[in-house]
């Protein structure tokens, strides 16, 4: 009984699910693809008989045998075939990196590997083709060329903003672009907190609490919970929806903190060393316990993430040494 043959096709089709966006936000095309407009035109020309003797731009032979394969796979829809015929080509033949299918090619995966609205999946697709159609051009000139890709760069990467390093070649990629201006938004939103929260006298109230025994200590904490929280909470209420202080890139979500949580958060800012900032010590505690939607314009897909007053406090060291070497 012969053997049925696998649907290249309909595996093609699932290997790009989710990879795809209709229509394509980069060139208008009902929807994203490795291959450009332009030769899929003509790849449509070869299949129904029309190619033959047609010319494209500067006199290139439209239906000449170093592209036919790489338009047969145009074709029939099979785009990482059709690029490795290309590859072939350039290999083979350097010079036609200038024939308008080569052109189009590469400015097609140029427009689609840097463009903001494509899913960073169909990106990394499309610059690593780029970058694979430059090494075989490379290899027929006869040379080895290899090409990285995401080079690293020195110093630490803050905490609450992951991605604000990442890189395509030497440019930032849209994730990072995003995680740039949500990390001046997150300083932006900190150094309001650290203007309201200076009003308070803290060196008096530190003092007042190192001076007390047990029980005047607690009144001392009482009085500061008093004196914090309406500070606290119009600080709160300033960044929830459209306020006073709306951010694009950076959400200040979560609830407020209860009574309790005030008072553990007094505390430990009253109790804090010698030369130590009570002050910031509240703001690490207090941003700690909230939550942020890194992201543009709070798109839907970033989702809020928890914090801890350790990683407010990494976050802004690491925010600080970074603008220091600029």
């Amino acid at each position: 009984m012969a053997r049925k043959k696998p649907d290249h096709s309909k595996q093609m089709s699932e290997h790009r699910t989710g990879l795809v966006t209709k229509p394509c936000p980069a060139c208008g095309e009902e929807e994203s693809r490795l291959l450009p407009g332009l030769v899929l035109e003509y790849a449509g020309r070869l299949k129904d008989g029309t190619l033959s003797g047609t010319t494209i731009l500067s006199n290139w032979t439209a239906d000449g045998d170093a592209f036919r394969k790489y338009l047969h796979n145009a074709s029939s829809g099979d785009e990482e075939a059709a690029l490795t015929a290309l590859r072939q080509v350039l290999i083979r033949r350097p010079e036609r990196l200038w024939h308008p299918y080569v052109q189009s090619q590469f400015s097609h995966l140029l427009k689609h590997g840097s463009h903001p609205d494509l899913p960073q999946a169909f990106r990394d697709r499309a610059n690593a083709a780029l970058v694979e159609l430059i090494q075989a051009w490379a290899m027929g000139l006869g040379y080895w060329a290899t090409i990285s890709r995401s080079p690293s760069r020195r110093g630490q990467t803050p905490n609450l903003f992951p991605l604000i390093d990442e890189r395509e070649g030497l440019h930032g990629t849209p994730e990072a672009d995003r995680h740039d201006q949500a990390a001046n938004d997150f300083l932006s939103l900190w150094e309001d907190l650290v203007e309201r929260l200076g009003k308070i006298p803290w060196r008096e109230k530190c003092g007042d609490f190192r001076a007390s025994q047990r029980t005047g200590k607690d009144a001392v904490v009482a009085e500061l919970v008093e004196e914090l929280k309406p500070v606290l909470q119009g600080f709160w209420a300033s960044y929830q929806g459209p306020g006073r202080h709306p951010l694009a890139y950076c959400g200040l979500t979560g609830a407020f903190p209860s009574d309790d949580t005030l008072r553990e958060i007094a505390q430990k800012a009253l109790a804090v060393p010698i030369g130590r900032n009570p002050r910031d010590t509240i703001g690490y505690e207090f941003l700690g316990r909230l939550k942020f939607s890194i992201g543009w314009e709070m798109l839907e897909e970033w989702s809020p993430r928890p914090a801890s007053p350790a990683l407010i406090k990494s976050t802004i060291a690491t925010l600080r040494k970074r603008q220091r070497r600029r």
